[in-house]
This record gives C-alpha cells, structure tokens and sequence, in this order.
C-alpha cells in the first residue's frame, strides 16, 4: 500500500488552533503563504510539495466568513492543482450553517450551496465540528466527518457545583438532550431563552 504524507496546512481563519493540533499530533505545520492585494482579493500559495500528499487545512469560515471562505476554497483549489492524493478542509464553524433551509418564499439554501462549492473545489472530504443542524452532513456528496465537542463539556462540567446553561432554541435544547440528562439538570423557558437551572450541591 502507497503511504501518503500526513500534511497539516493553517489558513487565516485560526491558525492558532492549527498549530495545537500539529504540536498534539507530533508534525510541523505545512509552509502556506496567505496575503490581500490592495484591492482586498485573496492570494494563496503552497510553499512545499504537496503531491500525492494527505493534505488537511484547517480553516474555519468564521468572520469575517466570506474572506475565510474564499481562502478555504483557494486553497483547496490549489492543493487539488498541485495533484495531492486527497484534501480534507476542517472547518471547526462552518459559516452560513443557519441559512440550511427556507423559512419563507424565495430565500436560498446558502448552507447547501456552500457544500456544493466546496465539493466542486476539490475537497474530498470535510471535517466539521457541532454543525448547526445534523441535516447539513447530507449537503454534501462527499464523506463528512461530524465531530462534538459536547462530551468534552459534559465530563467537564459533570464535577461542578453551580451550573447555569442558556440555550436560544428547542432545537438546541434537543441537541444536547443527552448532555443534561447526564448532568441531572432540569430546564425551563425565560423570555424566549431556555435556561437550565441552576444546581447546587
């Protein structure tokens, strides 16, 4: 079986958390240039070979989104040009995600028509991270990875004393469902905002 190189590239969008996650994986981050012209557009340029390459870039489309979208989307672009062996974007927040279906006559998709440029880019998978709606994995005709982060916060905050949650939906109320029900915590509405009560040991 061929190996293919584990590369690790940081766009703009949170190069920080790029440079945890190679320091926790034990590789150095890969060498990209990433700049503006003076009339705002995007530029950018692998420095290093990237061929036959396992390439992950870790760019969440955060704000501002449609900068961070665009490089995303440049990068992948270049990466799929410069013949690596498979591109996996990692958007820890995935911009547009509200807008993943039409509340009222002649509005758009924008989170599907995000996963469509993606796709047609060159990702060959996506890696993403407590998407706004479960329904957005199924935008994509490519493999999606949906991670959480909301056992991180349950085994967290399982051993405090004082706990107060507030959530915006019953959406968001069904999503981590699961999560009070570990933590034993009951919920009530309060001016259109669900708060999980306080609890006191």
């Amino acid at each position: 079986m061929t190996e293919h190189e584990l590369k690790i590239f940081a766009g703009p969008g949170n190069p920080d958390l790029a440079a945890a996650v190679a320091d926790w994986l034990g590789v150095s981050l890969g060498k990209m240039h990433y700049s503006q012209f003076p009339d705002g557009e995007n530029y950018v340029r692998f420095e290093e070979s990237v061929r036959g390459a396992d390439a992950y870039i870790i760019q969440p489309t955060c704000p501002p989104v449609d900068t961070n979208l665009i490089v995303l989307l440049e990068a992948i672009d270049a990466l799929r040009r410069a013949s690596t062996w498979r591109i996996t974007p990692v958007m820890p927040y995935y911009g547009y995600a509200r807008q993943e279906k039409k509340d009222a006559p002649r509005e758009p998709i924008t989170a599907k028509l995000i996963a469509d440029i993606i796709t047609t880019a060159g990702a060959n998978r996506v890696m993403c991270l407590d998407l706004h709606a479960d329904a957005i994995q199924g935008f994509f005709n490519i493999p999606v990875d949906h991670l959480t982060a909301v056992n991180l916060f349950t085994d967290y905050f399982g051993g405090k004393t004082r706990l107060l949650s507030c959530l915006r939906t019953k959406g968001e109320l069904r999503r981590y469902d699961g999560s009070y029900r570990r933590l034993r915590l009951p919920w009530r509405w309060a001016t259109n905002i669900i708060l999980v009560t306080l609890r006191q040991r």
